[in-house]
């Protein structure tokens, strides 16, 4: 092998300076010692190489430095000397990199940060799967069976549990979780103070203690050591304090929404709960015991299943109920996923269309820096330096723009915050931290040298002589057509997001005017809590609400006011297997609907229409005849075909009192309860006086009170307040709402994503203008002498017009049918963020391009008028 060949590459490694000042002697001395060596034998040629290479490795590192620094301040010389055209490029770019940086924070603190557990890859979330709903609760039998059958799994469960709370001050309704006594060491975590649940303190006896998370220790005992051991009242009983839970602990239920404050222990009647197979309300997480895999553990649960079918036919049915077992971290963040993987694709579109902007604002200035170059080039230097130089000022360039980029991404976390994530676990926790800004500082470099190589390529192939030929020519040649193909690009990219915003927006709207079943103008609600020590059986919880209602009705402004213990878009129920009078029972397949028990005045605060019979009375007391109320999907799904009033119904019956004939005196319209965008089921609502709950010792002691007034609703929350305490001093109010913000609340997801998605395609939809501004002005300007001659020769200033805009919008049309097909494709990872819309709604494809035809035509007008101006006698004596 010759050896001018492999110097000559490995001298390009070196800089410029370097192989200009000694890469000849280099080459002569290294040619001399290999032919040489090359007489000698191979050992003494590889020994000359390696000698070469070392040499150069020695030298050229600090040689590229210096260079590199030398680039670099000529860079941000280049940049003070351009005060417009580095605005422009930093504040697109700050635009471009911040709106990335803001999804990276909160793509880093909801999925990639460890979930705050010990050993969190073997943790499981574990729930019973019945016919159409894949990921049920578990009911105290069902988690005591899977417990003691099963040797794969630890299993631990959970359910929410609000509490009223007497410490210092006034007292408080906190978020309370009922949870098994291993729940902390299933996750793997210790208290940071005090101790962990006793297995005794699960059962009735064992006493009542609780622990405290970080947030309610700190907030309501200033973080003092001294609080454990401590006794509060909670619910108006006694209760020790014996622990706090670590600051960075998050329990599997606070993931969904709500985050707990108090731990207590879940009380199980192992013996009296065995056949009560209802109420599926535990929430459950299992551990992978040592040596044991996911598809030991759910082959085992498999078995375990079958076994239950067989010896309980009446409540699990074969092929209907199942068993899911599915890793922690998906369970739990898997929901956000979609919803973060189409913020990201949209930001990355946004930064490429910068990208793309700002490469087509390069090559226009590089026409101004051709004669630079060419010097550059004329003086020795090679296409590889030359490049090397523009890219280096693209990476200074995008530096600075992701400096600035922080800041734009610090504004908009607050944005993406106040707009209420809660779809989004641990999004409260986004925060420029260094792995997001070491995300910003890559994706500064990256977009440094994606806007940058293609303009320096283009602008590094020139010579002196080349300039010289075209000075005085107006063509714009291969670079103005490069330019316009960035701005197609440009325009694709701009249909890709405009249409994702159009569905976005499009399905809003749609949700936002689906019936709800009821009026919310003019509603207000809170919750309380009938604490069990003093309020046990039914008549005196029925008598507490009773007094409530009586103060909030008394209150000036209060026009109608019930109860309820659901409140609709914001409290969802179980539903409740009956029989109906004159069938034969099945017990293996009861009909069943959601329960809710309410007060009389309820549907009337908020205006649930009555569709036949009569709504709960007065006279439905604990005296009175039982009596059964239903919505209209109850009704056509149970009695098609006829009027269910006045026919009898039982609820099932498991361990608590014999449940009544209950006769149907109402049906009302249906409400959704479960969400706009999800349809109504079947639902029961029975008079609170005459409620027995399926559990003997369970009472409707948590109730939403809804108040219809004729006032500004949130101008009643002290008398509301004061009512509350003229009835029960101990008892706290919380949750309190006008019930208009509650349905904006159960829209917030969807507000967010259309919200978010349409200011990006806002900021697409400019930036994508501007480019079409720019593109034709700039060829107007190289055109001024065609221009002029068309003129001279006769041609009318509406050809002029025409054919600027023309031009213009051709460009335009050719982004369009690109970004189209692109849309149509990407618009499916919409699919599950859209309601009542399709993917590939021909509405939204139909405006689209019709909304950047016109925007272009905008664009492109200043410069067409500009192009009717000119005098054709200056433009041919200018040229």
């Amino acid at each position: 092998m010759s050896p001018e060949r492999p110097i000559r590459w490995l001298l390009r490694l070196l800089p410029f300076d370097l192989r200009a000042d000694h890469g000849r002697e280099m080459e002569q001395a290294f040619r001399a010692e290999h032919r040489e060596a090359h007489a000698q034998g191979t050992r003494e040629v590889l020994a000359v190489w390696w000698r070469a290479l070392t040499d150069i490795g020695r030298t050229a590192p600090r040689e590229h430095a210096a260079q590199l620094g030398q680039d670099a301040s000529y860079a941000l010389r280049m940049m003070r000397r351009t005060p417009g055209f580095t605005a422009v490029a930093v504040t697109t770019l700050a635009l471009g990199i911040g709106v990335n940086s803001a999804v990276f924070s909160l793509v880093h603190a909801v999925l990639l940060r460890p979930l705050p557990y010990g050993d969190s890859g073997r943790l499981l979330a574990l729930a019973n799967r019945w016919d159409g709903n894949a990921a049920a609760g578990l009911s105290d039998p069902e988690l005591m069976d899977y417990q003691e059958r099963s040797r794969t799994l630890q299993i631990a469960a959970s359910a929410f549990y609000p509490v009223n709370l007497a410490a210092v001050g006034e007292p408080e309704r906190v978020a309370g979780v009922a949870v098994t006594t291993n729940l902390l060491p299933v996750l793997g975590v210790a208290p940071a103070l005090g101790r962990n649940f006793l297995p005794d303190e699960e059962r009735e006896a064992g006493g009542n203690v609780a622990i405290l998370t970080h947030g309610l220790w700190v907030r309501r005992f200033d973080a003092s050591p001294a609080v454990v051991g401590r006794t509060v009242h909670v619910n108006g009983e006694p209760y020790e304090i014996i622990g706090v839970t670590p600051p960075s602990l998050l329990l599997p239920s606070d993931f969904m929404g709500g985050a707990a404050e108090m731990l207590v222990p879940l009380t199980l009647d192992r013996a009296a709960a065995r056949n009560r197979r209802g109420g599926h309300y535990l929430q459950s997480v299992a551990r992978l015991a040592p040596g044991a895999s996911l598809e030991a553990a759910r082959a085992e649960m498999g078995l375990v299943v079958s076994r239950l079918i067989e010896e309980y036919p009446d409540q699990h049915k074969q092929g209907h109920f199942g068993v899911s077992l599915v890793p922690l971290r998906t369970a739990l963040l898997g929901p956000a996923r979609p919803v973060l993987a189409v913020l990201l694709g949209a930001v990355s579109l946004v930064l490429l269309l910068a990208c793309a902007n700002l490469a087509s604002l390069l090559l226009a200035r590089g026409e101004a820096r051709r004669r630079e170059l060419a010097v550059r080039a004329s003086l020795g230097a090679d296409r590889f330096r030359l490049v090397r130089q523009l890219l280096t000022e693209t990476c200074v360039l995008g530096l600075v723009g992701g400096a600035a980029g922080l800041a734009v991404a610090w504004l908009a976390m607050k944005a993406v915050l106040a707009l209420d994530p809660a779809s989004l676990p641990r999004a409260q926790e986004a925060a420029l931290s260094w792995p997001v800004l070491a995300f910003t500082i890559v994706v500064s470099l990256g977009a440094g040298i994606v806007f940058g190589l293609l303009p320096a390529t283009q602008i590094s192939r020139v010579g002196l002589d080349e300039v010289l030929r075209e000075a005085g020519r107006s063509s714009v040649g291969g670079r103005g057509r490069l330019r316009r193909a960035l701005v197609a690009a440009q325009v694709a990219i701009a249909v890709v997001l405009l249409v994702g915003a159009g569905l976005l927006v499009k399905s809003f709207a749609r949700l936002q005017s689906t019936p709800s079943g009821f009026e919310p103008g003019g509603v207000l609600t809170f919750r309380t809590t009938a604490p069990p020590a003093r309020y046990r059986e039914r008549a005196d919880v029925s008598a507490f609400y009773a007094q409530l209602l009586a103060q909030v009705r008394a209150v000036p402004g209060v026009r109608v006011a019930g109860a309820s213990t659901g409140l609709p878009l914001s409290v969802n129920s179980g539903d409740w297997s009956f029989d109906i009078d004159g069938r034969e029972p099945d017990p293996g397949n009861r009909p069943r609907a959601d329960w809710f028990v309410v007060t009389p005045g309820y549907f009337e605060a908020l205006s649930i229409r009555l569709v036949s019979g009569r709504l709960p009375a007065e006279q439905d007391d604990d005296h009175g005849q039982p009596v059964l109320f239903l919505n209209e999907s109850a009704a056509r799904t149970l009695f098609p075909g006829e009027d269910p009033v006045g026919r009898r119904t039982r609820l099932s019956r498991t361990t608590g009192d014999e449940q009544p004939w209950r006769t149907i005196t109402g049906v009302v319209a249906d409400v959704r309860q479960r969400g706009l965008e999800r349809p109504p089921r079947p639902e029961m609502y029975i008079p609170l006086p005459q409620f027995r709950h399926y559990m003997a010792r369970a009472q409707a002691w948590n109730m939403t009170v809804v108040v219809k007034a004729s006032v500004p609703p949130l101008s009643l929350a002290a008398p509301m307040r004061a009512a509350l305490q003229r009835v029960d001093p101990e008892v706290p109010l919380a949750s309190l709402h006008a019930m208009d913000e509650v349905v904006g609340a159960s829209m917030a997801d969807r507000r967010r994503d259309a919200w978010l998605i349409g200011t990006f395609a806002a900021l697409a939809l400019v930036v994508a203008s501007i480019g079409v501004y720019g593109v034709t002005a700039y060829h107007v300007a190289r055109r001024r002498r065609e221009i002029g001659l068309r003129v001279a020769l006769g041609a009318e200033r509406r050809d002029v017009v025409c054919m600027v805009l023309g031009q213009g919008l051709r460009l335009v049309g050719f982004g369009i049918a690109a970004g189209v097909p692109a849309a149509l494709l990407a618009a499916g990872a919409l699919q599950s963020l859209l309601f009542e819309v399709t993917p590939h709604d021909v509405s939204v494809f139909a405006a689209i391009p019709m909304l950047l035809l016109a925007v272009a035509a905008l664009a492109c007008a200043v410069p067409a008028a500009r192009a009717a101006r000119i005098d054709a006698a200056v433009a041919l004596r200018d040229e």
